[in-house]
């Protein structure tokens, strides 16, 4: 920012992205500017550390462009700041075609910025048959970081003005030298918004405050705004107060911490549960105690079974006391873990330093080994540690450098490192504002250390790198060993605090068990013995592709192990802890129902209150307190917090569970043997399965041909084409997948092909063959169809006229009908290999590359059905580059849409009117889906298109009150119209015709309660594959901060996609207008906020 001397300001991307991270930021720029406030000096020597490496990255990419040959022309911006002539010097070198232009200045209607790198393409534009892209050069190590992609964005947009288009990619070099590559396009309309609301708040000195955020940690004005909080006693210093409980306790007249610390316990707080305005209130009292009187002091928490002092592992002679420093500058886009400091209950403490990357995976392996040796002379030993940072650091370790992965897995499953962190945060509050390790030991011991925090460790150790000066090495391992011991002294005073509370509480609290562990059974020991060493042979190949499948054969490894961290870290979470987990349903309590059932098994009502989860009927659940199996879900209703279990006689003489949650993975045995099949394939040679190999190099399936069709009749003839390749057909919404797919497999069949059909659910595998059936009959195809059911579960049995269920698989593999369904655990087993001429995978946008792979074995062509911008893949592991990825996700790479070479794309939505697909397709589908022949006539008397109904609120989590009110108005509105279908037939518009979707169940609870009778309303999962003449979007959040599960969740593509696709006339979404101004903390979230924007911009136009 910089004020022009005719009195205006001069905004630039950095502006932009400071804005977006604080708005307060903003105005206190501004004052600058004006004279009207001295920017504070703060020494940030982390600040220049990170510049520097910049810089130097930079350069070394600017050298690499020179070695390449390249003409580049350099941009002096000269002393004085000359940004006007910079500029035109340098629109004249893109003019004249220079083939690099570095540091550009771009500047246009009070903006400006430099661009790293302008690097011509041979693309024509107005400047001539070729035209230009920016590329920037960030430190970053894995992924850009939304400022960077903001930049660019700014960047490509100039580059439209002088080019007359706008680029179709802009780049960013990362610290690793991995180039990311990303769409101007997908972050058009979020940028254009941020930069109207910047110019805007700049214009009108918006009157702002500083709340915490983020960006407070590299700010110059840090010191003035924690100033403002303290004289304003700001609710913010509150410990783990969210912004979204602030606003609510404001509402309640609760402004201050001194207001909240003498309130009354059991004061009532509008949408705030009573535990958690409790939990507040302690904590805040506990601070304002700590200000008057002086002195710090503690509260026990009445004792939960198996949390809190209750994870406290009875103490041991062999126990060690860990702690990590890390450099994450080291070298660009990847840290270094350079010392690792390992004590003993003696509080001796080992120092293990790597000041390289074959000196850190030695250490890596001196650090796992240690504590194995150990273990068998203290077989009941544990490791502690404070907050997550040691055991992430290690599992990224061992994944980086490929070494003691098992032996590191052994340790978690063994339950080998106890978090204290954990242990303090649920068994005890403290009245300092942060329950930081350097705040905990203040009531224990006193920091001599002269390092205060990791950030001066990483400074003095980047001194060190250039200087080599020993005594710099010394200040650090002090500090790591003050970090050490005061885990030891931690763990011992909290062992002095177990017997305080259980005197206090009079109760004992028992010691955290050690789990069982499992030694592998003799075969299993030996497939993994093969596994590893087919993985080995591939990944040693050299050959990109060969490399991948050998990194496949561990994807199955990779999922279960965070599934496994997971179970365990749930096991440790309190009932309402696990209320705010995504997964897992908390708080569960019996609803005073008798239980009914028989010897064998009963039925136990509970209720909850509507939280987010991920269970459904059917579903094996675990009792995180017990560690055991608690049941099957029975019946199951979300909205109105009701559930009941299915216990049979082993947990019976258990307590009832206060929570559930999921188990450990699924059974991935048969699809690990498939790999290994494919693996033995490729290593051979022998060319087993040529379609599989096609798809796992990225090989158009015929050969470069044109694939692209539309009638029905050519994609029939595609389908046959195709035999012994493979085929994605790309459906988007309204295109009719299922519908093309049905009538593909049952012109197969007549041919005399024999068809397997696989999902990832039953749900999706029985819609599929209700189509094939319905098809069937009306075109006279008989054949005989089996479908792979089990026992005692009804939501797997498919019974029709031509197909009927088959629980047992012996009886399927000895069969010869022409059709065959099931999920992966029937058709990757090895007496399903190449049983079948085409394999149709339905919903593949869900399944991953390895498992489609596994799959794949059963036949010798492979139809992928799916699009992955409606459903995608949930994956957990840490996978390498490209192992990780929906087999969709492999097969497009960076695109949106199939290309024409590579696959199928249904081009026309049989549901959406254009006004509304219009929408869809630009956000989505890169401008390729248009509505079918017909849509058009569809319409309302209120019009079509898309909407956007405004509705101002504050404070809403995961409901709003206001929203279903304002939808009620509107839906009154809509019932007294009418609307015409596809056929010209006008009617008046029902309740029926009328569909609510809402991310969260707590905000179906209150439309259903709001809301006129007949209207549907539920989750995007409850309407996928259905469509109405009206569809609302309700998204309850007052803001991103409000949002329990952060942005990825509300602002999903996804779940955006398919409800605005539901509808065939008009589409309201229906969101408060902080919601598009959100803080993108990554490119993802920018991307997510685009589309919302892109929606507003288009409602508006």
């Amino acid at each position: 920012m910089r004020l022009a001397t005719d009195g205006t300001l001069r905004l630039s991307p950095s502006d932009l992205a400071n804005y977006l991270a604080c708005p307060h930021l903003t105005q206190l720029e501004v004052s600058v500017q004006r004279g009207e406030l001295v920017r504070p000096h703060r020494d940030n020597p982390h600040g220049e550390l990170i510049r520097r490496k910049g810089d130097e990255h930079e350069a070394a990419f600017l050298g690499k462009l020179r070695e390449e040959g390249r003409e580049i022309v350099e941009i002096e911006l000269g002393d004085d700041g000359g940004f006007e002539q910079a500029a035109r010097t340098t629109e004249e070198a893109l003019r004249s075609g220079a083939e690099v232009v570095y540091q550009g200045v771009l500047a246009s209607e009070g903006w400006r910025g430099i661009a790293d790198f302008l690097i011509r393409i041979d693309e024509p534009s107005a400047l001539g048959p070729f035209s230009y892209e920016a590329w920037d050069t960030k430190l970053a190590r894995s992924r850009a970081k939304p400022a960077h992609v903001l930049q660019l964005t700014f960047y490509s947009h100039e580059l439209e003005r002088i080019q007359g288009r706008l680029p179709e990619r802009m780049y960013v070099v990362l610290g690793t030298g991995d180039v990311e590559t990303y769409r101007p396009a997908d972050f058009g309309a979020f940028f254009r918004r941020a930069r109207g609301r910047l110019a805007k708040a700049v214009a009108s000195g918006a009157d702002t405050y500083p709340y915490p955020v983020t960006h407070c940690g590299l700010c110059d004005f840090f010191e003035l705004c924690e100033k403002r909080w303290e004289d304003d006693d700001h609710l913010s210093q509150v410990a783990w107060i969210r912004h979204d409980q602030i606003e609510r306790l404001n509402a309640t007249g609760i402004g201050t911490l001194e207001r909240l610390g003498e309130t009354a316990p059991g004061t009532v707080v509008d949408h705030m549960a009573p535990d958690t305005f409790e939990r507040l209130r302690h904590q805040a009292a506990l601070q304002l105690s700590a200000r008057l009187s002086g002195a710090h002091r503690y509260d026990l928490l009445e004792p939960q079974e198996k949390r809190g002092l209750g994870l406290l592992p009875p103490p041991d002679a062999g126990d060690l006391f860990y702690d990590i420093e890390g450099d994450p500058f080291w070298e660009p886009g990847r840290s270094l873990e350079y010392l690792h400091g390992m004590g003993d209950t003696s509080g001796s403490v080992t120092a293990l330093w790597a000041h390289d990357r074959e000196s850190e995976k030695r250490v890596l392996e001196q650090v796992i080994d240690l504590i194995h040796r150990r273990l068998e002379h203290f077989p009941n030993l544990h490791v502690y540690h404070y907050a997550s940072y040691e055991t992430a650091a290690l599992k990224r370790l061992a994944a980086q450098h490929a070494t003691r992965e098992e032996e590191l897995d052994e340790l978690l499953r063994r339950e080998v490192f106890v978090d204290l962190f954990k242990v303090v945060r649920q068994s005890l509050r403290i009245s300092y504002n942060s329950y930081s390790i350097k705040n905990v030991r203040e009531f224990f011991m006193r920091a001599e250390a002269e390092l205060e925090g990791g950030e001066d460790s990483i400074v003095v150790y980047e001194q060190w790198v250039a200087d080599q000066d020993p005594a710099l090495l010394e200040l650090i391992e002090r500090y790591n060993e003050e970090d050490v011991v005061s885990n030891l002294r931690l763990r011992d005073w909290l062992l002095e605090r177990k017997a305080e509370a259980e005197r206090t509480f009079g109760d004992a609290i028992a010691w955290r068990e050690p789990p069982e562990v499992r030694v592998p059974k003799e075969e299993i020991a030996a497939l993994l013995g093969e596994r590893a060493a087919l993985r080995e042979q591939l990944v040693a190949s050299g050959d990109q592709s060969l490399e991948l499948a050998g990194e496949l054969l561990e994807y199955h490894r990779r999922e279960a192990k965070p599934v496994w961290w997971w179970f365990f870290r749930r096991c440790e979470m309190t009932p309402e802890e696990l209320v705010e987990d995504s997964e897992s349903i908390g708080a569960l309590a019996p609803d005073g129902s008798e239980p009914v059932g028989d010897a064998r098994s009963k039925n136990h009502g509970f209720h909850f209150p509507v939280q987010q989860h991920r269970l459904d009927p059917g579903d094996e659940v675990h009792d995180p307190i017990e560690m055991i199996r608690a049941g099957r879900i029975v019946e199951l209703d979300s909205v109105a917090g009701t559930l009941r279990l299915r216990r049979g006689p082993a947990p019976e003489d258990k307590p009832l569970p206060k929570a559930l949650i999921p188990g450990g993975p699924f059974d991935t045995r048969y699809q690990r043997e498939a790999l290994v099949r494919f693996a033995r394939s490729l290593l051979a040679g022998d060319g087993r399965y040529p379609h599989l190999e096609k798809l796992l190099r990225r090989e158009p399936p015929l050969g470069g041909e044109r694939v692209q069709c539309e009638t029905l009749e050519e994609m029939g003839r595609l389908v046959r084409a195709i035999e012994g390749s493979y085929l994605f057909v790309q459906g988007p919404p309204g295109a009719g997948k299922t519908w093309t797919g049905a009538r593909l497999v049952t012109s197969l069949i007549a041919a005399g092909k024999r068809v397997a059909i696989a999902s990832q659910s039953h749900k999706a595998i029985h819609k599929l063959l209700l189509e094939i059936e319905k098809d069937a009959v009306a075109e006279g195809v008989e054949f005989r169809g089996l479908k792979k059911s089990t026992g005692d579960d009804p939501d797997t049995v498919h019974e029709g006229p031509r197909i009927s269920s088959e629980p047992d698989a012996e009886v399927i593999f000895e069969s010869d009908h022409e059709l065959v369904a099931g999920t992966s655990w029937l058709l990757c087993r090895e007496q399903m290999d190449l049983q079948f001429d085409y394999l149709f995978l339905d919903e593949a946008g869900q399944i991953s590359l390895a498992d489609a792979l596994a799959l794949g074995t059963c036949a010798r062509t492979l139809v992928l059905l799916g699009d992955p911008i409606q459903l995608a893949q949930v994956t957990q592991g840490i996978h390498p580059a490209g192992a990780g990825a929906s087999v969709l996700t492999h097969l497009l790479e960076d695109r949106a849409t199939v290309a024409e070479d590579m696959g199928l794309f249904l081009e026309r939505s049989y549901r959406m009117h254009p006004d509304v697909c219009r929408y869809i397709s630009s956000a989505f589908y890169e401008d390729r889906l248009e509505s079918a022949e017909g849509c058009e006539e569809q319409g309302s008397s209120f019009g079509t298109g898309i909407r956007w109904l405004q509705v101002d609120h504050e404070g809403n989590s995961t409901s709003s009150e206001e929203e279903a009110a304002a939808i009620h108005v509107e839906i009154e509105r809509l019932l007294r119209g009418t609307w015409t279908d596809s056929e010209g037939m006008t009617k008046p518009i029902t309740p029926a015709d009328i569909k609510v979707v809402a991310p969260f169940n707590a905000q179906v609870k209150v439309l259903s309660e709001r809301l006129q009778d007949g209207v549907a309303i539920g989750t995007v999962d409850k309407f996928q594959g259905q469509e109405a003449p009206v569809v609302f979007f309700s998204m309850a959040s007052s803001s991103d901060k409000d949002a329990p599960r952060g942005i990825d969740f509300l602002m999903s593509r996804n779940r955006l996609n398919v409800a605005v696709s539901r509808a065939q006339c008009l589409a309201y979404l229906v969101c408060a207008p902080q919601l598009l101004d959100v803080e993108c903390r990554t490119v993802g979230h920018m991307r997510l906020a685009n589309a919302l924007c892109r929606f507003v911009e288009l409602a508006e136009a």
